[in-house]
């Protein structure tokens, strides 16, 4: 059988450095556990081997900068956590590059006005929703028919 996950165990618990595989052998993540809690450098992988996502845990938390990406490689999302939540000023990609969206978080949870972008890189709404949301934001430019705005 093919190995699916490599560490050592203490009294039950997680120590030191973990790494899982998927099926065909690829890696699936790898990253430290202290005392049975994710703890250090954690990276995860799209089953075509490129990174997912990349970050640091405390005692089980994330915390600090994580970055994350779309299979193939392109970033898909990065911004801080602070205890587990994510904090601070956070920026989504789309596949191609371009800005998604962009806006701030404290203690978890959004925080203000978001900007997001079309497809092309022209910003489309401010708000606490997509531009195809229809609620809780207001349009740059003419909203698209089929908003209900």
């Amino acid at each position: 059988g093919q190995l699916m996950l490599e560490g050592s165990l203490t009294a039950d618990q997680e120590q030191g450095r973990w790494t899982g595989h998927y099926r065909d052998g690829k890696p699936r993540f790898a990253g430290s556990y202290k005392d049975g809690a994710s703890d250090g450098a954690w990276t995860s992988f799209h089953p075509d081997g490129t990174t997912a996502a990349a970050g640091r845990y405390d005692a089980g938390k994330k915390i600090g900068r994580w970055t994350y990406h779309h299979p193939g490689g392109a970033k898909k999302e990065e911004g801080d956590y602070a205890d587990g939540l994510p904090v601070g000023g956070w920026t989504s990609y789309n596949p191609d590059g371009t800005r998604a969206s962009a806006g701030s978080y404290v203690a978890g949870l959004r925080e203000g006005d978001w900007t997001f972008w079309r497809a092309d890189g022209t910003p489309c709404a401010i708000g606490t929703a997509p531009c195809r949301a229809s609620r809780h934001r207001k349009w740059l430019g003419q909203p698209p028919a089929n908003s209900g705005s």
